[in-house]
């Protein structure tokens, strides 16, 4: 699995600049921005350590900056940063995958229709975290702490 994971869109990578995470980004904001919705997993040599989600307007480009305030800004930014100190895991490589939105119409009251947007992003992360628990480490999710 791990191999077909860094065969997807690799983001870029980030290390640890004190207590703050330093971004190296393999694509453009734009292009970061394009992406939309996506499922993205953190990757050190033959491990993934977190599978995460990130969408709205900003998809993982917003997620970025949040990692960027480092530590203290939240629970998984002070556990990756404790983790990596702890660990001495000097760089992250992060790949993702396009998590596009499904268009639902429903008919409303008054009998107009109404074209509603749901996110995939929520199910695949859980999808992927189940698939991947038993084989791979994850311990930058919250999920298992």
């Amino acid at each position: 699995m791990l191999e077909t994971i860094k065969q997807q869109i690799y983001l870029g990578s980030f290390k640890l600049h004190g207590d703050k995470i330093d971004f190296d980004n393999a694509i453009t904001r734009q292009e970061m921005l394009e992406l939309g919705d996506v499922v993205y997993f953190m990757v050190y040599k033959d491990d993934i350590l977190k599978v995460g989600k990130a969408g709205g307007g900003g998809g993982f480009y917003s997620r970025m900056g949040q990692y960027k305030r480092g530590l203290g800004a939240d629970a998984t930014n002070d556990k990756i940063i404790r983790t990596m100190n702890e660990l001495m895991i000097e760089s992250v490589d992060i790949y993702a995958i396009r998590a596009p939105r499904n268009e639902h119409t429903t008919t409303c009251i008054k009998g107009n229709e109404l074209v509603i947007e749901t996110p995939t992003n929520v199910g695949l992360e859980k999808y992927y975290l189940n698939l991947l628990k038993e084989n791979y480490s994850l311990i930058f999710c919250q999920q298992f702490s």
